[in-house]
């Protein structure tokens, strides 16, 4: 067939798609966010945003009792909420086959912590293999569903950032037709009870030492033997760095991660004098080969956490004798001042921070955009832990607090409007029924926006940008007990100060208050500028405060020199009025259609340079 170019994500989704697969769920989650937004773009399968990990998980299981091939997709925190049906799930001699993509975050690029998900693996006792390229994630994912099928098991496909985000050529193969078999009742199969389950304990046991067996008869790993004095262990990126910074070592390199092919392993070490383990995160290769009785080395070489990156590798193999040290660090430091997180501009979160701030408000953070309300110059958001954890968090604290000399008043949890359909609403049911006074603020935003702007069940836009029912969040809190639930506009800045003062000051919980205000990446500008006037502005800087991305200060040829006033970037403001609302002078003023206004532009730039 013709070859493709796609990305490591991209190719996993054909593959998933070659397979046969009938149902592919996925909750939105870096790296692996584009897996299902890519299959979605394939006919003759169903693909669904579900609301967490847990329901994607259950929906792709349904699919597999049913006998279909079912896929579901998921960061590496995405394994803990589908840990509950998957733990189980494994002891079940599958129907259908069932692959399972994580996608792991050495470096923590975009994540809360850096877990290893081979752990959950060994754990869980369901084989994982691990690509390098674009090409390994297609045929890697094809051999899962294969292997899922052999040995009737879910298999896991590990990912990390850059084999999802890379690019390469990838040749597909014929693809595969795998019909439901249909569900045939079975208690002893799907009802785990413990009767039942103590039997499905016994077949998983005999049914990894068999993949094992399989594996090491020559699937799943390559040995090259080259130089006797050293040889590495290795899988994923680091095999190709390796290779092709230091051809001459010796390298065995594995495909499957769990289970290991000892024997195969400890036939390589026999063939060499040292064997040097190169995986990231945890000693988890090397861990397991130690307690072979295959002598080995790794981590008194390698950082347990972050990327291994190929200076790292040559500065570690070149006191081992190979290769020379590096001179100079691959990367040239930059000469620009560091930019922390912030809001995009125009973010309806941002004028909630400011007012948050500036009423002196104690909140509890989640995940989500909103994040960077923990960063100056907001410093709002005191905690974040995991996906809507910020309710039970507060509850807790609040609870813990009470009468004593530390007592926190008015404390508020901050949570999306996706994250409380992912796991807060289990949370906001334990507010009411169990009597906490903390309060809740909903941010609304109509999206999914740190993963890429996916929807969700608020908007009831499907992954195939079909309108279906939109969850009325304002009815479902009130539903679960919370009646005193109000709505503001975050954009209007003085409303929803008002809203903030009489809800989070002077009255009781529970309650919830409910932004809205649909993120800024999610509309196309359409809105007239806001622009300064320097002759009005007196670099009070309020505006700056702020925090949005277009807004500086300047020094203007007409002032006196080192006296600074604001700037807007009228190339970068989408016209969302915040800075407009706070100026105490009126010194910000909105444009009219198409015109650049009549006033001085600062030193060093001309009209829309900025852009």
């Amino acid at each position: 067939m013709e070859p493709l170019m796609l990305t490591g994500n991209e190719a996993v989704a054909r593959a998933v798609v070659d397979s046969g697969t009938r149902v592919a769920a996925s909750y939105p989650g870096s790296p692996t966010v584009q897996i299902l937004e890519a299959v979605a773009t394939y006919d003759g399968l169903h693909a669904e945003w579900s609301t967490s990990e847990k329901v994607a998980c259950e929906v792709a299981i349904g699919a597999s009792m049913a006998g279909a091939a079912a896929f579901a997709a998921m960061k590496h925190v995405g394994i803990n909420i589908a840990a509950d049906p998957l733990m189980t799930f494994t002891w079940t001699k599958l129907n259908g086959p069932l692959v399972i993509a994580v996608g792991d975050d050495p470096g923590q690029i975009s994540s809360q912590n850096e877990q290893d998900s081979r752990m959950w693996a060994e754990y869980a006792m369901i084989p994982m293999l691990h690509p390098a390229t674009p090409q390994e994630c297609y045929d890697m994912s094809r051999l899962a569903f294969d292997v899922s099928e052999r040995f009737h098991t879910p298999v896991f496909v590990r990912l990390t950032d850059r084999t999802c985000h890379m690019m390469g050529e990838v040749v597909p193969r014929e693809s595969v037709e795998r019909p439901p078999r249909g569900f045939e009742p079975d208690p002893v199969r799907y009802y785990q009870v413990p009767p039942y389950s103590r039997e499905a304990r016994a077949m998983v046991e005999q049914r990894i030492p068999e993949v094992a067996k399989w594996v090491e008869d020559g699937h799943g790993w390559r040995s090259e033997v080259r130089d006797g004095r050293v040889g590495v262990v290795t899988f994923g990126p680091q095999y190709y760095m390796i290779r092709e910074l230091l051809p001459e070592l010796s390298i065995f390199k594995l495909d499957f991660l769990w289970p290991l092919p000892l024997a195969a392993l400890a036939n390589f070490a026999s063939q060499v004098e040292r064997v040097i383990v190169v995986e990231e995160l945890f000693p988890f290769v090397e861990n397991k080969m130690k307690l072979a009785g295959i002598a080995c080395e790794g981590k008194e070489h390698f950082l347990s956490y972050g990327e291994i990156d190929a200076q790292t590798v040559l500065r570690v193999f070149a006191g081992l004798g190979f290769g020379e040290e590096p001179i100079a660090a691959f990367t040239k430091p930059t000469d620009a001042p560091p930019r922390g997180a912030m809001f995009c501009p125009g973010c309806p979160h941002r004028p909630v921070m400011v007012l948050l701030r500036e009423l002196g408000i104690f909140c509890h953070g989640d995940i989500g955009c909103y994040l960077m309300g923990s960063y100056p110059p907001f410093d709002v958001l005191k905690t974040s832990v995991s996906m809507a954890a910020s309710l039970g968090i507060a509850q807790g604290m609040e609870k813990a607090l009470a009468g004593t000399e530390h007592e926190i008043e008015n404390m508020v949890s901050v949570i999306g409007d996706s994250t409380l359909c992912h796991s807060g609403l289990p949370s906001v049911i334990n507010y009411a029924y169990n009597g906490h006074r903390s309060k809740m603020l909903i941010l609304d935003n109509r999206s999914t926006s740190m993963t890429g702007l996916q929807d969700n069940p608020v908007t009831g836009i499907t992954v195939r940008g079909e309108q279906k029912h939109g969850v009325d969040l304002a009815e479902v809190v009130k539903a679960l007990g919370v009646t005193n639930v109000v709505k503001v506009n975050q954009y209007n800045l003085a409303e929803c100060r008002k809203v903030f003062r009489e809800k989070f000051l002077e009255e009781e919980g529970p309650l919830a208050v409910i932004v809205t205000g649909t993120c800024a990446l999610k509309y196309r500008k359409k809105f007239n500028y806001y622009y300064v006037d320097p002759d009005v502005c007196i670099g009070c800087r309020t505006c700056v405060q702020v925090g949005c991305p277009p807004i500086s200060m300047r020094q203007y040829a007409h002032q006196p020199e080192g006296e600074l006033h604001s700037y807007i970037d009228r190339n970068r403001c989408v016209g969302c009025s915040v800075c407009y609302q706070v100026c105490p002078v009126n010194a910000i003023k909105r444009s009219k259609l198409d015109e650049i206004p009549d006033v001085p532009v600062p030193v060093g730039l001309s009209e829309g340079e900025e852009s």
